[in-house]
C-alpha cells in the first residue's frame, strides 16, 4: 500500500518536487560560486533570494504531500479503504525523504567534494544534516498539515500560533526583562535551542499520533498552541546551562590555577554612566586566554542595601585579553565594564560600595597554528577546513571554509620576514556549540580581516599595502579548555561620572 500512496502523490505533485529540487540545486551553485571571497556578482544578489525559496519550497512540499490524503473531515476516501493509518504515515514521510533529502545530499555531498573535503566524511555530515531537517523542520511542518485541509487553514494556523508566540514574549518580557531568557545572546544559548527543537519534534510526533491514529484534530490543535507557550516561557537557568556546557566541553580542572581580581593599583572611571573597573588576571597560560561569557554585577551598600544588579549590556562573549607580552608572562591587567541607568548612577552615595562580580568564563587554548601566504595564500587542514588569503584595498580577506565543526576563535597576525608584523586580530564565533548543521548548507563559513593601512590617515600599520605581496599570516585557531565561574567581591568608591565627549572634543552637555 505504501507503494500505491507514494506513486498516486508523485502523478499529483511531480511539478512541485522538481522544482524543489531546483530550488536546492540554484541555491548550492549560489553558494559553490560566491567561493571564499563573494566574487560572482550574480550569485551574491541570489543567495538571500534562493535561502528564501529553499525554506519555502520545503514548507510547502510538505505540508502539499499530507494534505492530499486530509486528516479533519470526512470526505475522504481513504477513511472507507483498507488503507492502514501507519502504511499512509510511512508513504508521506518516504515521499518528502525520496524528493527532499536525497536531492539535498547529493548537492550538498558535491559541493563538499568540489572544495576538496574527503568523501566519507562529507557523506556521514551529509547523511546528518539531513537527518537534522527532518527531525526539525519536515517532522514538524507535517504534523501542522495534517491538523488542516489545505494551505490556508495551515497559513491561518501558523499565523495563529505567530500571535501566541509574540505575545508570551512580551508578557515575559514586560514581568521579567532581560531575566526572561537567561542564556539569549550568548555563546551557551545552543543548550537553550537544542532543548526548543525535542520540545518541537515531540510536539510533532504527538499531533501525527493523534491525527492518523485518532483524529482529533481540535486536541491537535491544542497541542501547538500549548507547545508555542512551552517553548516561550521554559527556560534553562543560566547556571543549569553553563554546567552542561562544561560537562560537554569535559572541563576537568583546566582553569584551577586562573585567578582574577580587582586590580587595586588603577582607579575605576565612570564615563557617562558606564562604569569600567580594572581586574588582574593570573594563571593563563602563553597559549590560552579567557572569554566572559557572562558577568553579573552587583553594587550593595556595606548595609547589604542592594543599589544594582544587572548583567553586562555586550551580546554574546567577550574576549578577556591584556597585551600579549603581559599574557606571555602569565599576569595581565583587562577592564571590566558595566553600564548603568541613569536613574542609578546619578543617585549613587558618594561613600564606599560593595562591588561584587559574578563572572561566568572560559579558558580558550590553541589547538593548531599555521602559516599561509598573505596574497593568494591557501592552506588546508583536518581542524581547519580549507582557508585562502586575498589582498584587497587597504585590507587583508582571509576567509575559511569546513564541513563539520568549525574553530571557535581565529588570531591572525600579518607579518613580514624581517619581522615587522601589524596588530593581532582577534575574531570569534562566542558560539560553543558541538557541530549543529546549518539546514540549508553543511559548510561552514568563516573569517576575517586583517588592515594594512587607515583610510582616515590616523593609524600607520608595520606591513602596509606596499609590502604585503612579501607577508604572511600567522594563524592561530582556539578551541574552549575549560569554563568556570568566579566571584569577585571588592570595596571601592564609585567616581562621579564624567562628560562623554563628541567626535569634536567638546563634551556632551
Amino acid at each position: 500500500m505504501i507503494a500505491h500512496v507514494l506513486r498516486k502523490d508523485w502523478i499529483l505533485l511531480w511539478p512541485l518536487a522538481v522544482l524543489v529540487t531546483a530550488i536546492q540545486v540554484g541555491y548550492e551553485w549560489t553558494n559553490y560560486k560566491l567561493g571564499f571571497f563573494t566574487a560572482h556578482p550574480v550569485a551574491g544578489q541570489l543567495l538571500q533570494l534562493m535561502t528564501g525559496a529553499w525554506l519555502v519550497a520545503i514548507v510547502v512540499l510538505s505540508a502539499a504531500v499530507v494534505q492530499e490524503d486530509t486528516i479533519p473531515g470526512v470526505d475522504q476516501d481513504w477513511l472507507i479503504r483498507p488503507v492502514p493509518r501507519t502504511q499512509l504515515l510511512m508513504a508521506k514521510l518516504l515521499f518528502l525523504l525520496l524528493t527532499i533529502c536525497v536531492p539535498m545530499l547529493l548537492v550538498n555531498v558535491a559541493d563538499a567534494l568540489a572544495l576538496g573535503f574527503p568523501a566519507g566524511a562529507s557523506i556521514g555530515l551529509a547523511l546528518y544534516k539531513e537527518s537534522y531537517v527532518v527531525l526539525c523542520l519536515i517532522l514538524p511542518v507535517m504534523a501542522l498539515a495534517s491538523a488542516t485541509r489545505n494551505l490556508v487553514e495551515l497559513l491561518v494556523l501558523m499565523a495563529a500560533m505567530v500571535v501566541v508566540y509574540a505575545a508570551c514574549l512580551w508578557v515575559g518580557g514586560a514581568f521579567f526583562g532581560a531575566d526572561r531568557c537567561p542564556t539569549c545572546d550568548t555563546a551557551i544559548s545552543w543548550i537553550q535551542h537544542l532543548l526548543q527543537h525535542l520540545g518541537v519534534l515531540a510536539g510533532a510526533i504527538v499531533i501525527l499520533c493523534l491525527q492518523y491514529y485518532r483524529r482529533r484534530t481540535q486536541l491537535s490543535r491544542g497541542v501547538a498552541f500549548a507547545g508555542v507557550v512551552v517553548v516561550v516561557c521554559l527556560q534553562i537557568p543560566w547556571n543549569v546551562a553553563f554546567g552542561i556546557q562544561s560537562w560537554v566541553t569535559g572541563s576537568h580542572g583546566g582553569a584551577a590555577s586562573v585567578s582574577i581580581d580587582v586590580d587595586t593599583g588603577a582607579a575605576p572611571r565612570n564615563t557617562g554612566g558606564v562604569v569600567t573597573v580594572p581586574l588582574k588576571i593570573s594563571g593563563v597560560a602563553e597559549d590560552e586566554f579567557l572569554m566572559a561569557d557572562r558577568a553579573r554585577f552587583t553594587i550593595k551598600t556595606d548595609a547589604g542595601k542592594i543599589l544594582y544588579r544587572g548583567t553586562n549590556s555586550y551580546r554574546g562573549s567577550a574576549p578577556l585579553t591584556a597585551d600579549r607580552g603581559e599574557a606571555d608572562s602569565g599576569v595581565g591587567t583587562v577592564l571590566a565594564s558595566m553600564e548603568l541607568p541613569r536613574s542609578i548612577y546619578s543617585h549613587l552615595p558618594a561613600a564606599q560600595v560593595q562591588l561584587g562580580i559574578d563572572y561566568s568564563l572560559t579558558v580558550m587554548g590553541r589547538t593548531a597554528e599555521f602559516k599561509l601566504r598573505a596574497v593568494d595564500g591557501e592552506v588546508r587542514s583536518p581542524a581547519l577546513g580549507v582557508c585562502q588569503s586575498r589582498s584587497s584595498t587597504n585590507v587583508v580577506l582571509l576567509r575559511c571554509k569546513q564541513i563539520g565543526q568549525a574553530p571557535v576563535c581565529y588570531r591572525a597576525t600579518l607579518i613580514v620576514p624581517e619581522g615587522r608584523h601589524n596588530p593581532e586580530v582577534l575574531e570569534c564565533s562566542a558560539d560553543y556549540r558541538p557541530y549543529i548543521p546549518p539546514p540549508a548548507n553543511m559548510i561552514a563559513f568563516s573569517g576575517l580581516q586583517l588592515p594594512t593601512a587607515d583610510s582616515a590617515g590616523l593609524a600607520h600599520y608595520p606591513v602596509d599595502p606596499s609590502s604585503v605581496n612579501e607577508a604572511y599570516i600567522r594563524l592561530e585557531v582556539y578551541q574552549p579548555r575549560a569554563h568556570f565561574q568566579r566571584q569577585i567581591q571588592h570595596r571601592l568608591t564609585l567616581p562621579s561620572p564624567t562628560p562623554t565627549p563628541h567626535r569634536d572634543g567638546k563634551a556632551a552637555s
